[in-house]
């Protein structure tokens, strides 16, 4: 009986942690994912403002305008299917995902001035638990004094573990 009571015991301390565990794993997806979101616009913006990218005659879009969100965010894993301003970036995922990904812009245009703050806001949706309670994952972006793409120190985070 006692060590019934022992394992129960265990159990009780354990489980939470566990599924805390999972969740802050299941997150991890969402950070790598909006860096590769971030070095595809970067390498996107290098590319249309030197006059090397697809717009080369025109140089007509720097970067790319906002998009909506194409899949809804579930506990389960869902085929990842870029929007078209996503794929114009060249990003893609060819795994299954959790979260759902997003560019939030300032407009699809180039001439942008140095120290040009807030081109970009990337972010990631997710329920991970099913509650309908979202964890949002966001990276600021903006052009420094070179002209060149940088993204905010850190991730900007909402109901990391919901």
């Amino acid at each position: 009986m006692i060590v019934v009571a022992i394992f129960g015991v265990l159990a009780a301390i354990a489980i939470p942690s566990f599924v805390g565990y999972v969740r802050r794993a299941k997150g991890s997806e969402a950070t790598g994912n909006l860096k590769s979101l971030f070095v595809a616009a970067a390498a996107y913006y290098q590319d249309e403002r030197t006059g090397r990218g697809s717009d080369a005659a025109t140089t007509s879009a720097c970067t790319v305008g906002t998009d909506a969100t194409i899949l809804q965010p579930s506990s389960a894993k869902m085929k990842f299917e870029p929007t078209t301003n996503q794929a114009a970036l060249g990003f893609s995922i060819s795994d299954y995902v959790y979260f759902s990904y997003q560019i939030e812009s300032q407009g699809s245009q180039c001439g942008w001035s140095a120290e040009t703050l807030d081109l970009y806001y990337l972010r990631a949706w997710g329920d991970l638990d099913n509650d309908g309670v979202m964890s949002m994952f966001e990276i600021g972006v903006g052009s420094d004094d070179s002209n060149l793409l940088y993204h905010s120190r850190g991730f900007y985070i909402e109901n990391e573990g919901e």
